[in-house]
């Protein structure tokens, strides 16, 4: 739940700027402390569609390429 902007925004900050080092270190801190599961939302209300799409199918492949949960 860590990778979802709903009230945090340096996370906000790392998605409007593309910032994908951000989201890693987010995804990896969550599976270094534990996770068994990642909740990954890249979704903000001030980015297009397909901008949206683009960058959460962007977000899914690294993060899925960095961690192994």
């Amino acid at each position: 739940e860590r990778i979802n902007p709903t009230g945090k925004k340096k996370l906000k900050a790392a998605l409007k700027e593309h910032d994908m080092d951000y989201i890693l270190k987010e995804a990896i801190m969550q599976q270094d402390n534990g996770a068994h599961i990642l909740d990954v939302n890249v979704g903000l209300p001030d980015i297009d569609e397909v901008q949206k799409q683009n960058f959460m199918e962007e977000a899914m492949e690294e993060v899925a390429a960095s961690i192994t949960v």
